[in-house]
């Protein structure tokens, strides 16, 4: 019940935070510069919110329990918010005044999705150290993530979480005024339409041997050494 309600939450929570940054966008017609900036910021309080799973990683065995800790880990979560941030920028170039009108609501989609995959890569260069890989590995707490609850997850079969930010960019595009609506309700069409076709005709197969899954906790005492 728990685990319900955080996914419910995070997707509620994720979807204000695109409606309260596009609806800034949108009512308020400013530089390109200043769009760039302001998706930046959106980029870094998204992760400050979606990334603050890092605190359940405490304690970390390499660094001393206590104080030391939790500061080394909130000015990592910091930091790491502000690098996985940094890629969302480009989501103001879809409110630039040379882009087609029809075509604003993918643009949007398509942008937001981008900045997931440099979020993606940021992250993972952050982490590719002592053996870490730099790549599309790293989609927890993304955007796209906040349609898990819905039937339009069945969009993942086609780009996993980064195509799911793309349909919930279309989707808050679409919805977020009754003019969109008007002008851009093609866009659902083609969306129910898609979700329909993968969900009957789109065959979903089973492993084809059986794997084993292990969840590894941090949550234990390092044993002190014997002298």
């Amino acid at each position: 019940m728990d685990s319900a309600l955080l996914e419910y939450s995070y997707t509620i929570i994720t979807i204000l935070f695109v409606i309260i940054f596009l609806k800034k966008s949108l009512h308020k017609k400013t530089s390109l510069k200043k769009s760039l900036i302001r998706w930046g910021l959106f980029g870094f309080l998204f992760n400050l919110y979606s990334l603050s799973w890092l605190y359940t990683t405490y304690p970390f065995p390499w660094i001393p329990e206590g104080v030391v800790q939790m500061v080394g880990i909130t000015l990592f979560y910091i930091v790491g918010s502000f690098i996985a941030g940094l890629g969302f920028a480009i989501v103001g170039f879809s409110f630039d005044e040379t882009v087609p009108s029809n075509y604003r609501p993918i643009i949007f989609g398509l942008l937001l999705s981008l900045a997931e995959i440099l979020r993606s890569i940021f992250l993972s260069t952050l982490f590719a150290g002592n053996g870490g890989v730099i790549g599309l590995h790293w989609n927890a707490s993304t955007i796209g993530n906040a349609l898990s609850t819905t039937p339009f997850i069945e969009y993942a079969y086609f780009g996993g979480t980064y195509a799911l930010t793309l349909v919930l960019g279309l989707f808050v595009y679409i919805f977020i005024s009754k003019e969109h609506l008007r002008l851009y309700w093609k866009y659902l069409v083609i969306l129910f339409a898609g979700l329909i076709f993968i969900h009957f005709f789109i065959p979903i197969s089973s492993p084809e041997r059986p794997f084993k899954v292990g969840v590894i906790s941090t949550d234990f005492k390092i044993p002190k050494e014997d002298k």
